[in-house]
């Protein structure tokens, strides 16, 4: 008898010490942890969270009507609203079940991390073996342990009378930084900086013939803008890929599409070129390409400048490159090879990881 009561104990201590050895829940929006005053706990099977510190990191505004214990949360076109004790979510006019009601603990309301990340249109991943709750917005995408997410630089110029005569915005990724590493919080505040000074650049070059035009054109005048997206388009192995698209509009005329383009090692922050990636030399890699731009001018070459076959060497000192997860992507971008209304000429070499040299 002794004994059973022995190992009985013995269990109820290996218990306890299980339970209390559990990591804590972690809340992830977009790579970022999120810090609440009170720990997140898990009730009827679902994670729940303090209701301000989730919303608040989803970029809503948070009331709570103490009166009748409900929660208000608005996101910009959207409100969703919870009432403690109710299973009832409802996002703007539609009422969504939820598995468990909000509660309160303490002093705390706490309230379903994934109903109400989903109701403002979040992806919820639970990662049970790192006792994660992953969340990814809309406005951004993940590659694997890692999130982009896509912040933006927005320029306004207006002239003497309040008339808009210039704008810009520039869109430009931010990587998840789950193990605090400097090359890529390098990265980050690089692409930041980067996005910055180009629309700055641009509403220095521009500014004051912009306005000029506005007093001269008065109600039919256009406003220059310039619209720039940066896109990451691989993010495997260390490496990252992005491509930004440029799209200005100057004096009511679009110029064509421009796209500049850049591969990094995610950790050194270093910027690779095609021989950093590739076996071959870059004579032979250089080669290679040069036949598949002879090739597509072959194919149509009334959409190429005539001499271009006679300068597709100076024509491979200007090409671009990304990566993709099929391969790698060349360029060549506007004017370079074919005129500019021609567009942007590219082809795909398709490759696996493994048949590179990184």
């Amino acid at each position: 008898m002794k004994k059973i009561k022995a190992v009985a104990a013995a269990m109820m201590v290996l218990c306890s010490s299980t339970v209390f050895a559990q990591e804590p829940i972690r809340v992830v929006i977009d790579g970022t942890t999120v810090v609440f005053d009170q720990q997140p706990m898990v009730i009827e099977d679902r994670t729940m969270v303090p209701l301000r510190g989730i919303f608040e990191a989803m970029g809503a505004d948070v009331d709570w009507v103490a009166e009748n214990k409900t929660i208000l949360a608005r996101k910009a076109n959207d409100i969703v609203m919870l009432q403690v004790g109710s299973k009832t979510l409802y996002r703007n006019d539609t009422a969504i079940p939820m598995d468990v009601s909000p509660v309160i603990r303490g002093d705390r309301v706490l309230i379903p991390a994934r109903a109400v990340a989903e109701a403002f249109g979040a992806e919820v991943l639970w990662k049970a073996e790192e006792r994660t709750v992953q969340v990814t917005t809309s406005a951004s995408a993940t590659f694997g342990e890692y999130s982009v997410t896509t912040k933006t630089v927005t320029l306004e110029e207006k002239d003497d009378n309040g008339v808009t005569v210039l704008t810009a915005e520039y869109d430009y990724p931010q990587l998840s930084n789950p193990y605090g590493s400097s090359a890529i919080s390098q990265l980050n505040a690089m692409l930041e900086k980067e996005a910055q000074e180009q629309s700055e650049n641009f509403t220095k070059q521009y500014l004051e013939s912009a306005k000029k035009d506005a007093q001269k054109q008065g109600s039919d005048f256009t406003p220059y803008q310039s619209l720039k997206k940066i896109d990451v388009t691989y993010m495997k192995h260390d490496v990252v890929s992005v491509v930004g698209a440029l799209q200005n509009q100057i004096g009511g005329k679009v110029i064509p599409e421009y796209r500049d383009a850049a591969v990094y090692d995610m950790k050194t922050a270093k910027r690779l070129e095609v021989s950093d990636l590739v076996r071959d030399s870059e004579s032979q890699w250089k080669k290679g390409v040069k036949e598949a731009l002879l090739a597509m001018i072959e194919q149509k070459p009334n959409q190429f400048y005539s001499n271009v076959r006679k300068k597709a060497d100076d024509a491979m000192e200007k090409v671009e490159f990304y990566l993709v997860d099929k391969g790698i992507v060349f360029y060549w971008n506007l004017g370079i090879i074919a005129p500019e209304e021609k567009g942007i000429f590219s082809f795909l070499v398709e490759m696996k990881w493994d048949d590179l040299n990184y």
